[in-house]
């Protein structure tokens, strides 16, 4: 029998969520206060590696896989495009960098993710380049807008959308019925607004500012992804986008004419280039204190649940994560400890 599920939180990770409930056949509602502002102002990039240690995300091969088999089922059925395979280079730091690219891109472990480094990758005059640079195999792209409005397009076609903030007043857990609606399950996708949540604010999802600008420069290469300090990812022809900052622990999604400078500062280590700034945007990350997501039921209400806390690899993670979520719900399956959200809890906290 179908179950029917509420999920609040239309970000990357309610999304997947909901996408995986409906392919597994069950009814679901999404709701959504309608200002995201951490899913839809990300560069939105897929990159499985870790820069300044040359290590690869927790559980890189079975992400990316997963993720890019997602999206292109998406790209599909929503009849849009927006997954794009990026050119991306990192330009290294030091001569130490270098090495540790040259003994990883050896490893096994690595090869399918770096390209051997070259005398042209030495040579490279697209930015600055003392120490040389690398390139990246694997990497991509989600471009938010045509994700996410393709998506509600077609999700609005077949199931309810609500475009609305939750209204706790309106929830009774005990029978799991929100304005009078009686739901199977209802899973909290909420990111950074998971304090203001009375049934997991006892679990310490962080918020991570991030700022980013818009820019253009018509002798920056357009299909280049340049990372060093920041990235500089192309959009449409001369417009790129800068980014991106980290300031801990605040809720305040205001731009800062400290987020700009600090951002053209970085931007400074890749090119000497002059740029037109046309936009500075400003989201709230939820992160963790170890980098690791929090997805499970809550400890007194069974059929409550949260799925939060995917940090800025977000787009990597949501899909696989999002399968196996559902189908601990539905089969049964256990989730690993690593992503139990009161690992982090107290015992004499939660509830």
């Amino acid at each position: 029998m179908n179950k029917h599920f509420l999920v609040v939180g239309a970000g990357i990770a309610g999304t997947a969520v909901s996408e995986h409930l409906l392919q597994s056949g069950q009814r679901v509602t999404l709701l959504d206060r309608g200002n995201n502002t951490c899913s839809y102002v990300a560069a939105g990039i897929i990159n499985p590696l870790g820069f300044r240690r040359m290590t690869k995300s927790w559980r890189a091969d079975a992400f990316l896989n997963y993720a890019l088999e997602f999206y292109m089922c998406i790209e599909q059925k929503t009849n849009s495009s927006f997954l794009r395979k990026l050119e991306m280079r990192r330009m290294f730091s030091s001569e130490q960098e270098c090495q540790l690219w040259r003994d990883k891109q050896e490893n096994a472990e690595f090869t399918s993710y770096l390209h051997p480094v070259t005398q042209s990758d030495t040579a490279f005059d697209g930015a600055k380049n003392p120490y040389g640079s690398g390139r990246l195999k694997q990497a991509y792209s989600v471009m938010a807008e045509g994700f996410f409005s393709g998506y509600k397009q077609w999700f609005t076609h077949q199931n309810n959308w609500l475009t609305e903030a939750f209204d706790y007043d309106a929830f009774n857990p005990y029978e799991l019925k929100y304005k009078n609606i009686s739901y199977d399950g209802v899973v909290f996708c909420q990111g950074a607004d998971n304090p203001d949540n009375p049934f997991f604010n006892d679990i310490p999802v962080q918020t991570t500012k991030g700022e980013l600008l818009i820019v253009q420069n018509d002798k920056l290469d357009p299909k280049m992804t340049l990372n060093r300090k920041c990235f500089v990812l192309p959009l449409e022809e001369g417009m790129f986008k800068i980014g991106a900052t980290y300031e801990w622990r605040t809720r305040d999604c205001s731009i800062t004419e400290a987020g700009k400078e600090k951002l053209l500062n970085a931007f400074n280590h890749l090119s000497d280039e002059p740029v037109v700034v046309l936009k500075q945007l400003a989201g709230i990350r939820p992160t963790s204190h170890d980098r690791r997501p929090y997805i499970g039921r809550n400890k007194e209400f069974a059929g409550i649940f949260m799925f939060n806390g995917l940090g800025s690899k977000g787009y990597l993670l949501a899909p696989l994560l999002a399968k196996e979520f559902v189908e601990s719900i539905l089969e049964n399956n256990p989730l690993s400890e690593e992503v139990y959200p009161y690992r982090g809890v107290p015992k004499n906290q939660g509830k």
